[in-house]
């Protein structure tokens, strides 16, 4: 892997070069010094997360004697980033330090300067260290803003906006400086998608948060659309975080075929890229896909999945072996299996009536479900035992006015 990435930016920097040095006009474009390559290498390289490859060229900055003394500085200030990525806090420290005393304290330079209290601002911010955190990004955002450099401007009101949202929970605050951001990104400003792209990813969160559902799904097609042109098999796993929320969303607007289309992407992302870690589908993807399919009538398809879903679960799973279980006898109750219906929620009674308090939500659960069963078999007698029994217990999904309406409903039945 690490071959390959360095073969296709070696090839496509070469390709660059070719273009400004060949052709039937005389292209007088600069011919980039090798320092420069690397830099450009590493920039490449921190975007797609290849952390440790990155901060290998820009250790070459910093040590190759051709290098300028403010391309020195700058390598400071990148690969301290690096090493905190790297979870290498005292050496992202130390090289933050050592450059921010070799920066000049005349008006020069600013943007180094800019992009040092940046860094620090997320040394900080990893560091739990707030107030500093939040000092540095503003004082990097001013710095940006007075010499108007678009990317630095774009960064500082990004890592405001993740701070106001992550670290003291202010939506408003944080949708300020994610609106900055995006506005920069929308009017071209900016080239940097997978940056980009994250930041209309946290703008849908905290829209989907504020139940701005529609806004919220706008925000993550416009992050779909930038991650387009990108390798999906580095970022497979963001691309499939996007697609689950979009799935989430449509499913709160009753748009569960749309959420299908999106769930199966993500699913088929993390099959495809990372084969041997399905902790994702069988946690997030798969249940949700089946309550999309079951929201569609199409039973067995949810039955499918929840089948699938089973296949992947340890057998000292219980709790998820036995939600598995509750799924299935609902959904086969629906389908009108009343025998597998029948099987399944009577084995998931007596499972918690050995296992679970009385007055559980486990209970409760399962009583309607052998209730809904008899219900369904027309044994209303039955049914309105259990419908009462669970009225019995405190907690539950339903409300007591609809446990009342099933009870007469069964009574009703029953004669």
């Amino acid at each position: 892997m690490r071959a390959k990435l360095i073969t296709l930016i070696a090839i496509a920097f070469t390709c660059f070069q070719a273009k400004a040095t060949t052709g039937p006009k005389k292209d007088t474009t600069k011919v980039l010094t090798e320092i420069e390559l690397q830099m450009l290498k590493a920039d490449s390289l921190k975007q797609m997360n290849q952390f440790e490859l990155a901060l290998e060229y820009w250790e070459f900055v910093l040590t190759d004697f051709t290098s300028s003394h403010m391309n020195r500085l700058r390598a400071l200030n990148e690969s301290a980033d690096l090493y905190r990525e790297l979870d290498l806090k005292t050496k992202s420290k130390d090289r933050l330090t050592e450059a921010r005393a070799q920066l000049p304290s005349n008006t020069e330079h600013k943007n180094l300067r800019s992009e040092n209290l940046l860094f620090w601002g997320r040394y900080y911010s990893d560091s739990n260290q707030k107030d500093s955190a939040l000092q540095s990004f503003r004082n990097a955002a001013f710095l940006a803003e007075e010499i108007n450099d678009n990317k630095l401007k774009f960064l500082s009101w990004v890592e405001l906006g993740n701070f106001y949202r992550n670290t003291v929970n202010n939506d408003l605050a944080a949708v300020y400086y994610y609106n900055k951001a995006v506005s920069l990104s929308e009017e071209g400003k900016v080239n940097m998608p997978i940056i980009e792209a994250r930041t209309s990813f946290a703008m849908a969160e905290t829209a989907n948060e504020l139940n701005e559902k529609e806004k919220a799904i706008d925000y993550s097609q416009e992050a779909l659309h930038l991650m387009d042109s990108l390798e999906a098999s580095v970022h497979y796993d963001f691309i499939a975080d996007l697609n689950y929320l979009m799935a989430t969303l449509y499913i709160g607007l009753n748009e569960p075929e749309d959420a299908i289309k999106h769930l199966t992407r993500a699913i088929d992302l993390r099959k495809t890229y990372s084969p041997e870690d399905q902790t994702y589908n069988k946690t997030y993807y798969y249940p949700t896909l089946s309550m999309a399919y079951e929201a569609t009538h199409s039973f067995d398809s949810a039955i499918l999945i929840e089948e699938r879903l089973s296949s992947l679960t340890a057998s000292d799973d219980i709790n998820t072996r036995l939600e598995t279980q509750y799924r299935l006898a609902t959904l086969y109750l629906k389908q009108g299996d009343l025998l597998q219906a029948n099987k399944l929620s009577s084995a998931y009674l007596k499972y918690h009536i050995a296992n679970s308090a009385p007055s559980s939500p486990e209970i409760f659960k399962a009583l309607i479900a052998r209730a809904d069963y008899f219900f369904a078999a027309n044994l209303p007698d039955s049914a309105f035992h259990f419908y009462t029994r669970s009225l019995k217990t405190i907690d539950g999904g339903l409300t007591i006015d609809n446990l009342a309406e099933k009870v007469s409903e069964a009574q009703i039945s029953a004669h």
